[in-house]
């Protein structure tokens, strides 16, 4: 063999024993060599060398041959370079025992792939940038931020990993963006393409597997027929979680709490700095509950700054919210929460939340950046989100679902007051915001639809008959029937060229149905209808016995009222102006409403019936009885005008003149006064007979220029009588002096 022959295998031994050439894991080491063939086919002994180590030793100084005869070693050792003192540099080579051990490297396997997990306190991608002249810039963009990150950007969290917003040495932000491609396939978490679990769960436990079709989908059928094989683009789960540790404190001071029981390794080794520590130790002058009736949370709080074993320091305690801003504070344990926990000693709840949000935007937008000489932005238009769903090639009806926002609130099992007043699915929190909610359908759609609220968009009826709902409100009674109140426009007359053919009617209803924008079936009560059959500008009341013929009353757009129905006051009713057009005259003016009659004067009327055939009427009028004043009563007949009724009676403050009789019922009187006040009374009595007398009963006696009488003669001077009492002939003046008695004086000429 020459030399060359010789240096070649020597180096080609030597990378196989010093491991020069990366390593190929997993493959078999191969049986070392100890003779090779040389050309002449004669066998030569491999000559064994070994390279030093850290330590300038060589790894091995002699090995066992294979007749088992002890060899030395030959010791090399590579040059890779020069000093600056031309001193020669040794190589660095990679050694087998560096895989996958500490302080080595990562072994790959045939395909290039990792044989070992690669763990790391810290990782960072860093992005170059290359400018023309040659100058690089490498900017950070993606970090497992660990204690050197945070320790920076302490806002960040100890187990966050970073997409950009760190910076190299000048300051220079590295930006990043990140674009996730997926392709759900199943059920739990293979539904997803980005699934997102605030939860202290494990991959194995149920809160970190998302709730799609979420039936184990090894149980075969069962899984199919109670899923939906549903995916979803994203996926979030939040949860109150349990606090990484809850544990009973011994005693508080104002930075400090210590521990009853020391943490374990495992323990400490989930805290981190700016950690929620909460405690169930409560300031007593702080309201136990909100102004709803909800606990509220008045115990003292603090933020992890270090910890031992035994101790958790903080960088002050305060009551969470209460606005107590004081240094020094410092939690009474004499003073524990009822409301919330029970425990009967002082504890503290490490790393717990005190209220949870699934999702907090929070958008700046600063006018400053977008107007003016120093402007350095542009966009002046926000959009919280936007949805935008294109379907297509549905050709057949109902063969498409599309649901929007969804908000599915259950409390099982709770009371029945647990969710507070204050509890909300949507709440617009805006203060000069011109809109609050923006609904933009057309025709038959629904703007809102509940149980109790519908709001249909803005169609209307085209056929004759046919209503549209504008809104309804529904009240569900302990009876089994539904209130419905709200208001519709119907279309009342075929012809559709002139708006005042549709009406418009609000009113109440009685389990009818709503479908869409129509309203169909139940029983309508009292409505309020606007354009009634055509008139435009009239106000109609209907009623159940009147809804599809005249209405009960309608206000003209002519300032006129028109009652179709009879009219009952139960109070005095009272008219400013003088009546006109109030009499209908006949059966045949009441149908056509074309004759009437006229009252004229002050303008008051009484009526005693309905003005209809065949009923006689009878009313007073102060009908311009006089230039005093006054009240006239007529008498009429059916059909007759009012000025042609026949004058009963009339009354001013001259007195009162009657056209017939004056009569006082059965057993009754006519009471008269003087001009002192002093009250007499004239009746008949029981024989008949006009008698006047006192308030007092007394008789009164009359009083009269001349008094005529009836001449009669008692059959005897024994007829009966009574005191007082006297008559005349023609020959004698009787006077009955005591009962039964009577006494005459004779008359002569003169």
């Amino acid at each position: 063999m020459n030399y060359f022959s010789r240096l070649a295998l020597w180096i080609s031994m030597f990378w196989t024993s010093a491991l020069c050439s990366p390593p190929v894991l997993a493959t078999p080491v191969p049986e070392f060599p100890e003779m090779y063939r040389t050309t002449d086919g004669s066998l030569q002994r491999v000559r064994i060398v070994t390279p030093l180590n850290g330590q300038h030793s060589p790894f091995i100084t002699q090995y066992r041959d294979n007749t088992g005869q002890w060899r030395p070693a030959i010791v090399v050792q590579d040059s890779c370079g020069l000093d600056v003192t031309g001193a020669p540099v040794a190589c660095d080579y990679l050694r087998q025992s560096q895989v996958n051990a500490p302080s080595g490297v990562a072994g790959l396997d045939a395909n290039g792939i990792v044989t070992e997990p690669v763990m790391s306190q810290t990782i960072l991608a860093n992005r170059v940038y290359t400018a023309p002249d040659g100058t690089s810039v490498t900017l950070p963009t993606v970090s497992l931020a660990g204690t050197a990150a945070y320790s920076t950007f302490f806002t960040l969290g100890a187990e966050s990993v970073a997409f950009g917003g760190q910076t190299d040495a000048a300051g220079t932000v590295g930006n990043t963006a990140l674009t996730i491609v997926g392709r759900p396939y199943g059920n739990y978490n293979a539904g997803c393409t980005l699934c997102v679990f605030s939860t202290a769960s494990s991959l194995g436990g149920g809160a970190a597997q998302a709730a799609l079709s979420g039936i184990d989908y090894r149980t075969g059928a069962p899984a199919i027929a109670n899923g939906d094989a549903a995916a979803a683009g994203f996926y979030q789960y939040d949860e109150v979680s349990d606090a990484r540790i809850v544990a009973q404190a011994s005693a508080f001071t104002a930075t400090t709490v210590t521990l009853s029981t020391p943490m374990t390794d495992e323990q400490m080794a989930t805290l981190h700095p700016g950690m929620y520590v909460a405690t169930n130790v409560i300031d007593p002058s702080v309201a136990t509950t909100d102004s709803y009736g909800v606990p509220s949370e008045n115990a003292y709080w603090g933020y992890i700054q270090s910890w031992t074993p035994t101790t958790l320091t903080v960088y002050g305690w305060a009551v969470l919210g209460a606005g107590n801003a004081a240094a020094g504070q410092i939690p009474d344990v004499t003073h524990l929460d009822t409301t919330k926990s029970t425990y009967t000693m002082p504890m503290v709840f490490v790393g717990a939340p005190g209220k949870i949000w699934s999702k907090n935007t929070y958008v700046v937008m600063d006018g400053n950046k977008i107007y003016g000489a120093n402007a350095t932005a542009r966009a002046n238009n926000y959009e919280r989100e936007e949805l935008d769903f294109r379907a297509a090639n549905f050709t057949n009806a109902n063969s498409l679902t599309y649901h929007g926002w969804t908000t599915s609130f259950q409390c099982i099992p709770c009371a029945s007051g647990a969710a507070s007043a204050d509890s909300y699915a949507y709440l617009v929190n805006g203060p000069g915001l011109p809109k609050a909610y923006v609904a933009q359908l057309y025709g038959s759609g629904l703007e809102y639809s509940g149980y109790s609220t519908w709001l249909p968009s803005n169609g209307s009826p085209s056929a004759q008959g046919g209503n549209h709902i504008m809104f309804d409100f529904a009240s569900a009674l302990s009876t089994g029937n539904t209130l419905h109140f709200g208001a519709k426009v119907y279309k009342d007359l075929a012809d559709s060229s002139n708006w005042a053919n549709w009406d418009v009617r609000l009113g109440l209803n009685v389990d009818g149905t709503r479908a869409q924008d129509v309203f169909s079936g139940g029983s309508d009560m009292a409505q309020l209808a606007w354009n009634y059959e055509g008139a435009g500008g009239t106000l109609c009341v209907l009623t159940p016995g009147y809804m599809g013929a005249d209405p009960n009353a309608c206000f003209n757009d002519d300032g006129s009222t028109t009652i179709y129905g009879s009219l009952t006051s139960k109070g005095a009713a009272t008219f400013d102006a003088p009546l006109a057009n109030v009499w209908e005259t006949s059966a045949a003016a009441l149908s056509a409403e074309t004759s009437s009659g006229t009252a004229s004067g002050q303008g008051t009327l009484s009526l005693w019936n309905t003005v209809k055939a065949g009923g006689a009427s009878s009313e007073y009028v102060n009908v311009d009885p006089g230039t005093s004043g006054g009240f006239s009563w007529y008498e009429l007949t059916t059909g007759a005008a009012l000025d042609a009724g026949t004058q009963l009676a009339f009354l001013n403050g001259d007195g009162l003149t009657v056209s017939g009789n004056i009569v006082a019922g059965k057993g009754k009187s006519v009471e008269l006064q003087d001009s002192n006040g002093s009250v007499g009374y004239t009746y008949l009595n029981t024989n008949g007979w006009v008698t006047t007398a006192s308030s007092s009963g007394g008789f009164i006696g009359y009083s009269a220029p001349a008094f005529r009488e009836t001449l009669t003669t008692p059959s005897s001077s024994s007829a009966p009588c009574t005191a007082g009492q006297f008559t005349d002939d023609s020959n004698y003046h009787y006077v009955c002096v005591a009962a039964n008695t009577w006494k005459r004086v004779a008359l002569s000429s003169f």
